[in-house]
């Protein structure tokens, strides 16, 4: 998020997801497998990141293959009304 709140409020969630993409794109060119790791915030970045690889790895995009793992440490992942609902039976 950056490393002081000048640098917190300059930034903002494209510019998050637009470095992890630009990342994995360049890691894709260059190794054989990919794996995608996100820590609190950065999982739900992973997790959004992993699936738009297994899209566009799936519709053949150039640049692209679908990830090898996705692992998440203390995701920060948005449970909806609906299902807090559903577990909490």
């Amino acid at each position: 998020h950056g490393r002081s709140l000048g640098a917190f409020r300059a930034s903002d969630a494209r510019a998050w997801y637009g470095a992890a993409r630009d990342a994995y794109r360049a890691l894709c060119a260059t190794h054989d497998a990919v794996a995608i790791v996100g820590l609190s915030m950065g999982g739900a970045l992973a997790t959004t990141l992993g699936a738009e690889a297994a899209r566009q790895a799936a519709a053949g995009a150039a640049g692209w293959r679908a990830t090898s793992a996705v692992v998440l440490v203390a995701p920060f992942l948005e449970v909806s009304a609906r299902g807090r609902f559903l577990t909490a039976i």
